[in-house]
């Protein structure tokens, strides 16, 4: 007869012992993967949460998430440029995939190459003050990642997806992992002649 009495109190600890996990995954505090436009994004950095603001930002600064979708006229493909940023103007991410088409994963493995080269598929994150670990990380053919787009409407100028990345400080030689990433914003599309 004890034993269904302590069942009951075990059950109850077991139970409340899952529940508290779940409260402190921190994927369940992203920004959850959607694809309308509603000009979120954020990842875990070294699996701590970090979100943009909610506002539609700009590819040449602010908080916000921003996009540009290019291409040139009678071509299938695109170039991508994804800009994420929060209230904290020095902490940024950038994805950058050249040749894409559309759909798809997007590969960061290759070196920048000097400014007169052209530009290869890359990923970065930029700190410049605390909270975090201070640098400009990158990847490259040992600090690898990827993108995935999983939307794109390049008439209601939507794009949504998925990343993930390690980049490395070319300074510091540290490193720094950037996962569960996600954005869905409204883009800039551009046809270029």
């Amino acid at each position: 007869m004890q034993r269904m009495y302590l069942l009951g109190p075990m059950l109850a600890l077991v139970l409340a012992l899952a529940a508290g996990c779940k409260k402190n995954d921190p994927e369940a505090t992203l920004p959850p993967a959607t694809d309308e436009g509603k000009n979120v994004g954020g990842c875990l950095i070294d699996g701590v949460v970090w979100q943009t603001s909610s506002s539609h930002g700009s590819v040449w600064g602010g908080p916000g998430t921003a996009a540009v979708v290019s291409k040139k006229a009678g071509q299938g493909f695109y170039n991508v440029s994804i800009i994420l940023s929060s209230g904290q103007s020095s902490r940024t991410i950038e994805l950058k995939c050249k040749n894409t088409l559309g759909y798809g994963r997007c590969e960061f493995n290759t070196i920048l190459p000097p400014v007169t080269s052209p530009e290869p598929s890359y990923a970065q994150y930029r700190n410049g003050a605390a909270p975090g670990i201070i640098g400009k990380f990158t990847t490259s053919p040992s600090a690898t990642g990827w993108m995935d787009i999983t939307y794109l409407d390049t008439q209601k100028s939507i794009i949504a997806g998925r990343f993930a990345f390690t980049g490395q400080d070319a300074v510091s030689g540290r490193e720094v992992v950037i996962s569960e990433g996600r954005f869905d914003t409204i883009c800039y599309y551009i046809e270029l002649p």
